[in-house]
């Protein structure tokens, strides 16, 4: 069949593979050889600073968030959704995998953040996630059977219901919008028309 590869050839390109490899010099090595008079004056003092490098503090990762949040209020945010990556660390120096799974972190723009993630997750997201850094951190699991999307909308929901100010503002967007809907609101009450 053209297109298959056997064992044979296989093995035949791993041997040609390996011997290149031990055939091509490795960068370093190449920059290791180059004369100091080849690099710039201002890097060639540069010596190590491995010394001088600080951990980040959970208070500098709490002057983050409050920068965050203030920056979401003026913008008129909610929440913002971090996944695992740069992000998620940044904020909060955890570091999770992006699978299909969805594992995630709600910070909202007041009040306590939430964690969204899958119940065999739980303990290992309890132990890396400082629970005091965005309020008092909640965790909220999801099972196999469930949708971790539905999870994260209810508790948005039920953050945005308990701020009086929510309703204000959904009315006054809606009041832009009059031309497709009217609104009536109140204390905990929204009908949409």
């Amino acid at each position: 069949m053209p297109g298959v590869i056997t064992r044979r050839g296989f093995l035949r390109l791993a041997a040609a593979g390996t011997a290149a490899a031990g055939i091509a010099r490795p960068a370093a090595a190449i920059l290791q050889q180059a004369p100091a008079s080849a690099l710039p004056p201002s890097i060639a003092a540069l010596g190590p600073m491995r010394d001088r490098a600080q951990p980040i503090t959970a208070a500098e990762r709490r002057v983050r968030i409050e920068r965050a949040r203030k920056l979401m209020r003026e913008q008129r945010i909610d929440a913002v959704l971090l996944t695992g990556g740069t992000s998620l660390t940044y904020f909060t120096g955890a570091r999770w995998g992006n699978s299909e799974r969805l594992m995630a972190l709600v910070l909202p723009a007041r009040g306590d953040g939430f964690a969204v993630i899958p119940a065999f997750e739980e303990e290992r997201v309890r132990e890396q996630l400082p629970r005091d850094l965005i309020g008092n951190l909640q965790i909220l699991v999801w099972q196999e059977t469930d949708s971790p999307f539905a999870v994260v909308a209810q508790a948005v929901l039920a953050e945005a219901c308990s701020r009086k100010e929510f309703f204000d503002e959904l009315a006054d967007n809606l009041e832009a919008r009059s031309d497709r809907y009217t609104h009536q609101s109140g204390p905990g009450i929204i009908a949409l028309f």
